[in-house]
């Protein structure tokens, strides 16, 4: 059971979203835990857009193996990966649309918390990256005037299962001990 009521709705992964880059997405845990099976590339998206305010979530890595998991924020614009921020696993990087990238970050593995604050009222926008509470690094100038939401996202056809959390269940199902922080927190 979640906290969610009409007037208190939290993110959640969107099953229904597809694009050119997602053909192996699998969905648990009330669209809060994303796979890969391992046939393909996959991309999962989050079901709530912001263009203004300060927002926080975060992942819990239940599995990875091989490359490229992928964190951050993407545009908003029906089925296309277009403008985005995010943190490369495997490479190390953190990356956001016409900015030069951060190299040198390090690496994830299961059990790490991946998180992810996102400032859209600063000038230039900014999408802040942490891997258990250390910051790894800040993607700036995201692009101004576009909505964004949580992404995810994998290549190279390898399994992993990420478990996300925006503030409905800091337990992330149960695979971590929960944060006793609330949505004002």
């Amino acid at each position: 059971q979640m906290l969610d009521t009409p007037t208190n709705n939290f993110c959640t992964w969107n099953p229904v979203y597809r694009d050119g880059y997602d053909n192996d997405s699998v969905y648990t845990e009330g669209n809060l835990a994303w796979a890969t099976t391992g046939s393909g590339d996959g991309l999962g998206d989050g079901t709530i857009g912001v263009a203004s305010g300060k927002w926080y979530w975060e992942y819990y890595i239940n599995t990875i193996a091989g490359d490229n998991g992928y964190f951050g924020a993407h545009q908003v614009s029906g089925h296309q990966f277009t403008n985005h921020a995010y943190y490369c696993t495997d490479r190390g990087v953190i990356n956001a649309t016409g900015e030069t990238q951060q190299t040198g970050v390090g690496a994830a593995s299961a059990g790490d918390k991946i998180s992810c604050a996102l400032d859209m009222d600063a000038t230039p926008a900014t999408l802040k990256i942490y891997k258990n509470n250390s910051l790894l690094g800040t993607a700036i100038d995201l692009v101004a005037g576009v909505t964004y939401s949580p992404f995810t996202g994998t290549g190279n056809g390898v399994v992993k299962k990420f478990t996300l959390n925006c503030g409905q269940d800091s337990s992330f199902a149960g695979a971590a001990t929960a944060g006793g922080n609330t949505d004002a927190n």
